[in-house]
């Protein structure tokens, strides 16, 4: 017996070709394949083979592009909004802005002048406020001391304040930020 699709030679009594999957349904498949030769061996039907290859094509190749294609769509559409950035602007803002009551001296030319190993980092905050961060090594009260920063930057409104100082991981009160910082630019 001989499969009506693929023309495989089939076991007697099989439901199914082994080669194509098609349903066998007995004499009307033996009387269809005598009438059609059967392929040559170890030929695959063209339409099994076009099928499968454009199947795994899409799988293998045309979805994940698809899918790569969007997520870069996705995160330009976000960054050009603002909801991804790598901060630079903000520390730039700070970096160039001044105190009101020194206007000729820079945050980071007076800080790289004060500090030791100056850094300066973005940090989105919990609460959704942008933060420039500075942490510099100096000498406090006669002592080396280590000393973190934090600037809350509005860019909308091209405005930024002091949002809290630590020295060797002691928070500062605001009476105390006022007179470090007085005591930075005074230098």
């Amino acid at each position: 017996m001989f499969c009506a699709k693929c023309g495989n030679q089939m076991e007697e009594g099989a439901l199914f070709c082994k080669q194509c999957g098609a349903k066998l349904t007995g004499e009307s498949n033996v009387d269809r394949v005598e009438n059609n030769p059967p392929p040559p061996p170890n030929s695959i039907p063209p339409e099994v083979s076009v099928n499968s290859s454009k199947e795994q094509l899409y799988k293998k190749i045309i979805i994940p592009i698809a899918a790569g294609i969007i997520v870069l769509i996705i995160v330009l559409i976000l960054g050009l909004n603002g909801k991804f950035t790598s901060g630079d602007k903000y520390v730039a803002m700070v970096k160039g802005g001044h105190p009101l009551d020194y206007p000729d001296k820079t945050y980071e030319t007076t800080f790289n002048g004060f500090f030791d190993k100056p850094e300066w980092k973005y940090l989105k905050a919990e609460n959704g406020l942008d933060i420039v961060q500075f942490d510099g090594e100096c000498t406090y009260y006669g002592k080396p001391a280590h000393m973190v920063i934090q600037f809350d930057v509005d860019a909308k409104e091209g405005k930024f304040d002091i949002y809290a100082i630590e020295i060797d991981g002691v928070p500062q009160n605001k009476l105390d930020i006022g007179v470090i910082h007085n005591t930075i630019f005074s230098n």
